[in-house]
């Protein structure tokens, strides 16, 4: 074996604390990209995903040490970068001679403080992964100088050393499809977020790369601002392979945001109800980026549900987010999208810098009022690499413990509020939203078969434990 992939041990409690009965668990697809570009220049490759398997940490070090490979890619978030860290000491433990490398939006974000920290990872890839790990196991494999490898940091003799930064990839067509087949039992293993809503196989894809909004609690150290697409003909073969392949009829599209060209948008609809596939799916977009035509041509096009990232109801707030959303015009989209047979889900956040309790107030009010379905209010986390974040002290308490930063967890508590008091406003603004008559009768109208009101049921009285208890 020449190189493994590692999607770290991470339990539905680590990533969702007292919301883990309705947590999801979704395929690494950056790893399947790659791990396809590895493949294809012919490396022996493997794709350990621990969530989905249920592995620990010392299972996940056993599978990798009895596979022997010389190099090891290890992929972590800010909420990961811990048990990312204890899977490389393990194998260390074990054995000297295995490289491992860390990637993913963490170490992109702080890469000298993440190797300062975790010893054990020997090489950390900042940005997108794909050109930079095929770069560096050509050069560890042939004694070449790292210092002529793009995107990378390693320790030196004088401390860390950073490479140049290496350019985005601007034709995402030129990546071979993602390896799905490297995953464990793909898409059986994994669960989808509204599994109680759906009798289809769940598959997920992403077809472009970059956000152009700057939003100040949100990083973009991976993929950056520029978005860059993928080709219609090449999110049509991938959504072929995935339906006649692996027997996905729900797809999840995991773009920051799919809805930024109308354009795009509308000439992926008109394929897709060419194609005649029995597929719905769903996508993320802003407010800003939709009309009714285009919404209607994409509901033909089989499309169910779409995500809006609204996050306050109150002007101030957005505007102190570098968040460009006038609340009038997102209630028209939310009717519209609506009226047209949307589910709309909407992500809110709670306990952002200068926030109040009337600003809060605002942010439930609005959900309540506006026509959301399906609603997640995050409690606010300063991640690393977000332009707030080297500020946030300036707002508030923080508590600055990477393995903590789940969006549950209230690790950022604004000034005029204790932790105590925000946790209950979150649990409360659950309740109002979604123990209303017209919610529950929502859920029940979507329900297709007998084992999806039994996973509904079951989703409701640990959604009613959360929500009665101070756990």
């Amino acid at each position: 074996m020449d190189i493994i992939f590692i999607n770290p041990p991470l339990t539905l409690k680590e990533r969702f604390g007292k919301f883990a009965p309705a947590g999801n668990i979704m395929p690494p697809l950056g790893l399947c990209y790659l791990a396809s570009v590895c493949r294809e220049k012919g490396l022996k490759t493997e794709i350990i995903d621990a969530p989905a398997e249920g592995l620990d940490v010392l299972q996940t070090k056993d599978r990798v040490v009895n596979k022997n490979p010389r190099f090891v890619g290890i992929t972590a978030t800010t909420l990961s970068i811990l048990n990312a860290s204890k899977v490389a000491e393990s194998i260390k433990n074990e054995t000297r001679d295995i490289v491992i490398v860390i990637g993913g939006p963490h170490i992109s974000s702080v890469p000298e403080g993440t190797l300062t920290k975790y010893p054990n990872f020997d090489f950390g890839v900042i940005g997108e992964g794909e050109e930079t790990i095929i770069d560096l196991i050509y050069a560890l494999k042939g004694n070449y100088d790292v210092e002529n490898v793009k995107g990378v940091i390693y320790r030196n003799k004088n401390g860390f050393h950073r490479t140049a930064r290496r350019e985005n990839i601007e034709e995402l067509d030129s990546l071979p499809l993602p390896a799905w087949d490297l995953l464990p039992n793909y898409p059986y293993s994994y669960k989808p977020l509204e599994i109680a809503m759906s009798d289809r196989l769940q598959g997920s894809i992403i077809t472009s790369r970059g956000c152009p909004y700057n939003c100040s609690y949100c990083p973009k150290s991976v993929f950056g601002r520029t978005v860059r697409k993928h080709s219609i003909g090449r999110v049509i073969e991938m959504i072929r392979e995935q339906y006649d392949k692996y027997n996905v009829r729900d797809l999840e599209i995991y773009d920051d945001v799919l809805i930024l060209s109308r354009d795009r948008i509308i000439e992926l609809s008109r394929q897709l109800i060419a194609e005649r596939f029995n597929l719905v799916w769903s996508c993320n977009s802003t407010i800003g980026s939709v009309d009714r035509e285009t919404l209607e041509l994409m509901k033909k096009a089989g499309c169910w549900k779409i995500a809006f990232g609204i996050e306050s109801g109150d002007q101030r707030i957005l505007k102190f987010m570098n968040k460009h959303l006038n609340l009038d015009k997102a209630s028209e989209v939310l009717r519209i999208s609506k009226k047209v047979g949307f589910v709309n889900r909407g992500y809110f956040i709670i306990g952002f810098p200068t926030e109040t309790k009337e600003s809060i107030r605002k942010t439930v009010n609005f959900a309540k009022k506006a026509d959301l379905d399906i609603v997640q209010f995050n409690s606010f986390t300063p991640l690393p690499g977000s332009p707030i974040y080297d500020t946030i002290n300036q707002y508030g308490k923080f508590d600055n413990n990477w393995d903590k930063m789940n969006f549950v967890n209230s690790v950022f508590i604004p000034d005029g509020f204790d932790k105590e008091m925000l946790e209950k406003i979150i649990q409360n603004a659950y309740k109002e939203f979604y123990l209303r008559p017209k919610i529950i009768l929502s859920f029940l109208r979507r329900i297709k078969k007998i084992s999806s009101f039994y996973n509904l049921f079951k989703n409701f009285l640990a959604f009613l434990k959360i929500v009665h208890t101070n756990e």
